[in-house]
């Protein structure tokens, strides 16, 4: 794609990732405009603002979370399936790339640790994960009908100083989240689950590179190559703000994986950009970027 011929909306701007994309695509100098989801993406007002801006890419980073789809399960299917089908209906009739910020919650459950790739079983068991899955499918075979590009990226867990203070959303928040108000920390299932884990400078930097080639209608894993245990990233966090907590572990949180580990492959073939943080120089930037 030519930079200067490029018109990107992004959804969910006031958001972690959104955020991000914005201000790299910013510093790019290419021409885009940002949509928090408080604006909601359900509304006429939001279609009468796409038909006024016409973008020819749309970066879609609303999402309701994952932490509250059990809890809210109308509101997640309302934003996650319903909003982000009108806004593809919008990009097949207007002849714009849609470009989906999917999860690594389509894959479900691993009792293994393996490296999942983007071709291996699908079987989320989450509202989330099912609402993001049934996004990916309605991508594919509406694209087969209207033809549009579009590309998903399958993010696997992503944090950064962007992610609003909660108990609900991100490992490395949810933990940062409490230790602001007192010294004790919740851990929701075993210390001895992994992820992969990604920064958001990183996770938005190799998307962006991704996007801005000739690159169609695939389906890309988005993560680290590393990947930690709960109880390492609790160690990490209780050194870096030199915190002595004490931890106590309850029931998980239903559909919650035991392992969650990216195979990656696909995304370095796509693009060369490299990984610059690791856990603690990422948790460093939170903690000096969160007052």
């Amino acid at each position: 794609m030519k930079k200067n011929k490029i018109k990107i909306l992004i959804t969910g701007v006031g958001g972690l990732i959104g955020g991000e994309f914005y201000s790299q695509l910013k510093s790019k100098k290419i021409s885009v405009k940002g949509i928090d989801i408080n604006n909601n993406i359900l509304s006429k007002k939001f279609l009468y603002f796409l038909k006024s801006f016409k973008p020819n890419v749309i970066i879609h980073c609303a999402s309701h979370p994952g932490g509250l789809s059990f809890k809210e399960p109308i509101k997640n299917i309302q934003v996650n399936y319903i909003g982000s089908v009108k806004i593809i209906k919008w990009c097949a009739m207007n002849n714009c790339k849609f470009i989906f910020l999917s999860s690594s919650a389509v894959y479900g459950n691993r009792l293994k640790k393996i490296k999942i790739k983007e071709n291996d079983q699908l079987k989320p068991e989450t509202i989330y994960g099912i609402n993001k899955l049934a996004v990916e499918k309605f991508i594919e075979s509406y694209s087969k009908y209207k033809k549009f590009d579009w590309l998903i990226f399958r993010l696997f867990a992503t944090f950064g100083p962007g992610h609003k203070p909660n108990n609900y959303q991100g490992i490395i928040n949810v933990i940062i989240s409490q230790l602001k108000y007192k010294n004790n920390l919740i851990i929701k299932g075993s210390l001895s689950r992994t992820r992969s884990l990604i920064y958001v400078k990183d996770a938005v930097k190799l998307m962006l590179n991704i996007l801005l080639k000739k690159i169609n209608r695939r389906i890309i894993n988005i993560a680290g190559e590393k990947y930690n245990t709960v109880g390492s990233l609790v160690k990490c966090i209780k050194k870096i703000y030199n915190k002595n907590f004490q931890t106590q572990i309850v029931k998980g949180t239903p559909g919650d994986p035991l392992h969650s580990i990216a195979n990656v492959n696909l995304m370095k073939k796509l693009t060369k950009m490299k990984i610059n943080y690791d856990i603690y120089q990422g948790i460093n930037e939170i903690k000096n970027n969160r007052k």
